[in-house]
């Protein structure tokens, strides 16, 4: 499983004023953000693997505030990657939608994805965020869960990913092309610095949304959710593990 080290990163914080997510993304910096990944993570999907190594970034620079005792930067790289988690996964499940009506992916292996994505929000709130939020833990004792959280994610990218719609996927460059301009075209926020961020949490994880401190927020993060043009929920996940997050928003916005 690829390991990588906090002390090799570097990071500046985004610019709060970033709307259009082609413009956030579209910039040689925002390039040069994919080169965080390694190799063997990165699945060419510009979107993903922008958010992929955003995450990278969060997660070594919290696990080095852990390190320190620095609690005030960890509850802000935590929070962060609580927004992080839950913008990326749906964004996620909404191109594998758009795959799935396109008839590039199959339904089960989406369901599946989607049903992992559920499990790792679970686990990020019941193993991490809340503990530390409500002081049950520590920031010494922080250590151990978090590290084990990110290798997780770090083999959710490397199988499930690769796999649905990364290099080891039977998805073409033109499939992909088409993936990405759907999310691009949806209005959905790409990043926690983009308007309508907070509403999308309180309505999909209101239990980890209220622990975020306001000072984490994004000034346009507090701005009304855009208009949203979603595929129709697609069934994904089953009655055992709920609905899939971008199924819940869809039943609004579709």
């Amino acid at each position: 499983m690829t390991m990588i080290r906090s002390e090799d990163q570097s990071w500046t914080a985004p610019h709060h004023g970033a709307a259009n997510p082609m413009k956030l993304y579209g910039s040689e910096a925002a390039r040069r953000a994919q080169d965080v990944l390694p190799e063997d993570l990165r699945t060419n999907h510009c979107f993903n693997d922008l958010h992929h190594s955003t995450l990278v970034v969060l997660f070594t620079h919290a696990l080095s505030s852990v390190r320190e005792g620095n609690r005030k930067l960890v509850e802000y790289y935590l929070d962060n990657t609580t927004l992080y988690l839950l913008v990326h996964f749906l964004a996620e499940e909404e191109g594998m939608s758009h795959s799935v009506k396109k008839e590039m992916t199959e339904l089960a292996r989406a369901s599946q994805h989607a049903r992992i994505h559920l499990d790792l929000i679970d686990a990020w709130k019941d193993r991490v965020f809340i503990p530390f939020k409500s002081d049950r833990i520590d920031v010494q004792d922080l250590l151990d869960p978090l590290a084990d959280y990110y290798q997780t994610v770090l083999g959710h990218i490397g199988e499930e990913d690769q796999g649905t719609y990364g290099t080891h996927s039977h998805l073409t460059e033109q499939n992909l092309r088409s993936e990405m301009a759907h999310v691009a075209d949806t209005g959905l926020p790409l990043s926690p610095f983009m308007d309508g961020v907070a509403e999308l949490i309180t309505e999909l994880c209101p239990e980890a949304g209220r622990l975020v401190c306001e000072h984490s927020w994004a000034p346009c993060a507090r701005k009304p959710l855009h208009t949203l043009r979603l595929h129709e929920p697609l069934g994904l996940v089953d009655a055992v593990k709920g609905v899939a997050l971008r199924d819940r928003l869809a039943r609004h916005h579709s």
